[in-house]
């Protein structure tokens, strides 16, 4: 902010002073704060500009050029239908009957004529009547009161005025779609070149254009990807057989394979050779075996003989029966 305050002490009294200065005027500090009001200002006369483009191409604005003025227009073309008169204590209160809608006029305000007066302003629809016996009382009592009341309906600042409006002006009118298709066929009826709504509506032309074609579009890929996925199952669903069968006869195959393998490697000479020694094997083993039994019973034999137990011997002994 460019303004500031510095608080201090008076040494002559002992009482805190506070000095309220300004920096904007500053030939040294004054640039800094300018520079954002420039830009707010910037982005203001843009959208101004913007604006007034809008507003040029009004294609009521270009009808009323083309009569030379709003009040020349045709009678059925002319913003204004008719002003009721209402009589009141005083001047009456002339309100205005507009045949196309009026700019930033709310749902609870109407356009009334000045008394004694082409101009024309914005009010309350319940305001009392400006020059009528209630309208003068009504501001007489929001003087007295401090504009703490507002009966006359003109808002609650002193000096309050009447919101004035120019009707004269094409540009204070807002037409709806019939309307304004009217005024371009009139326009092409006179041989004058129609323009659009308003320099926003090629523009909202285009985008819903493109919102249409993306939603075609979208519904397209859709069609197409639900195709080929039905093509996938449809084609997978006929080659299973045929997948099954090349696996089966592949199986098949492989087994008569790990036959062969088995055959071969076990006519290998390494491999009956391996089979011969453990054939040796199996029979010096049991050679040995029964070896050991025969060298048992001997053994035993040979100490039955020598403890001479004639009862333990297995044979004859020499020379007897």
């Amino acid at each position: 902010m460019s303004k500031h305050t510095l608080s201090g002490i008076d040494f002559t009294n002992g009482a805190r002073v506070n000095l309220d200065f300004d920096l904007s005027d500053n030939p040294i500090y004054g640039d800094a704060f300018k520079k954002n009001s420039n830009k707010e200002k910037s982005k203001t006369e843009k959208v101004d500009t913007f604006v007034e483009q809008v507003e040029s191409n009004s294609p009521f604005v270009k009808l009323s050029e083309a009569f030379g003025g709003i009040e020349k227009l045709p009678e059925n073309f002319k913003p204004i239908n008719q002003i009721i008169q209402q009589p009141t204590i005083g001047s009456p209160i002339k309100r205005v009957d507009p045949r196309f809608k009026i700019k930033g006029l709310k749902p609870n305000e109407e356009v009334r004529q000045l008394p004694n007066s082409d101009k024309f302003f914005i009010v309350d629809k319940d305001a009392p009547g400006i020059s009528s016996l209630s309208g003068t009382v009504a501001s007489f009592i929001d003087t007295i009161t401090g504009q703490r009341t507002d009966l006359d309906k003109l808002g609650k600042d002193f000096n309050a005025k009447p919101k004035l409006i120019d009707l004269t002006d094409p540009k204070n009118y807002e037409l709806s779609k019939i309307e304004t298709d009217l005024v371009n066929q009139e326009l092409v009826n006179r041989g004058i070149d129609t323009v659009e709504d308003d320099a926003t509506s090629g523009v909202d032309k285009a985008t819903t254009k493109s919102i249409e074609q993306q939603r075609k579009q979208s519904a397209f890929d859709r069609r197409e990807r639900l195709k080929d996925t039905l093509q996938t199952t449809a084609t997978n669903f006929a080659t299973i057989p045929f997948y099954t069968r090349l696996l089966e006869d592949a199986a098949k195959r492989r087994l008569e394979l790990d036959k062969a393998m088995l055959g071969a490697r076990e006519m290998m000479p390494s491999n009956i050779q391996n089979i011969m020694l453990s054939k040796q094997s199996q029979r010096s083993l049991a050679s040995s075996g029964f070896a050991e039994e025969l060298k048992a019973i001997a053994e035993q034999q040979e100490q039955a003989n020598k403890f001479g137990a004639p009862d333990a011997t297995i044979g004859r002994r020499f020379g007897q029966a």
